[in-house]
C-alpha cells in the first residue's frame, strides 16, 4: 500500500505545480482529487470553484455541503469516497472547462483512475457526462448504471443543480442511494 501512497504524492505534486493550460495562472491552488485512495468509488465533478481554488480541496463550497450532506444522509461519509474534477484549476468565473482545458487536465484525472482502480465512477453533473462517456441529456440517463470495460458509470446532477433547482435533490438523493447500495456490496 506504501506505493499507492507515495503515488497519490507525486500526484498531487504534479497537480500543484502543473502549467499546462492557462488556468494555471488564475489559480490560487490547483485542487487535486481528496478522500480515500482505497475507495473502489470515484466521484467526478466538472471544476473547483471559488471555495476550493482559495482551500486547495474540491467540494467545500456551496455545491460541496451539499454533495456533503447527502452523503451524510445517505450514510456516507466522504471518507469513504474519493472525490475528483474534470479540471484541477479554477476556470475564471466559474465558467465551464473548455474542451482544450479538459484534454491539458486529462493525465492527472488518468492517473487518479489508474492509482484507484475504482469499480464504479459517479459523474458529477453534465460537463463530466459530456467528457467522459460522450453524451449528453443528463436528465434522461441520470441514476441509470452505465456499465464499461472496466467499471460502472452513475450519472447524476451536479450538486450545484441542486442549488439552482431544488426539485433535483430528490434525484439527486435517490441516485447517491444508489451509490450507498453500490459500497454496502
Amino acid at each position: 500500500m506504501g506505493t499507492k501512497i507515495s503515488d497519490f504524492k507525486k500526484l498531487k505534486s504534479d497537480v500543484e505545480t502543473c502549467t499546462k493550460c492557462p488556468l494555471s495562472k488564475t489559480r490560487t491552488n490547483a485542487v487535486p482529487g481528496s478522500g480515500n485512495v482505497k475507495s473502489n468509488v470515484v466521484l467526478i465533478g466538472e471544476a473547483p470553484g471559488k471555495d476550493e481554488d482559495i482551500q486547495g480541496i474540491p467540494f467545500v463550497g456551496r455545491s460541496g455541503k451539499i454533495l456533503t450532506q447527502t452523503l451524510i444522509t445517505n450514510k456516507i461519509s466522504r471518507d469513504d469516497v474519493y472525490i475528483t474534477n474534470l479540471v484541477k484549476c479554477r476556470p475564471p468565473e466559474n465558467r465551464k472547462p473548455s474542451d482544450h482545458e479538459v484534454e491539458q487536465c486529462s493525465e492527472h484525472l488518468d492517473t487518479e483512475i489508474r492509482l484507484l482502480k475504482p469499480s464504479l465512477v459517479m459523474l458529477l453533473g453534465a460537463t463530466s457526462l459530456k467528457h467522459i462517456l460522450n453524451k449528453d441529456q443528463i436528465t434522461k440517463i441520470r441514476g441509470k448504471l452505465i456499465k464499461g470495460p472496466s467499471y460502472s458509470y452513475l450519472p447524476t446532477f451536479h450538486p450545484a443543480a441542486i442549488a439552482r433547482n431544488n426539485n433535483n435533490r430528490k434525484f439527486f438523493s435517490a441516485d447517491i442511494k444508489k451509490l450507498r447500495r453500490f459500497l454496502n456490496r
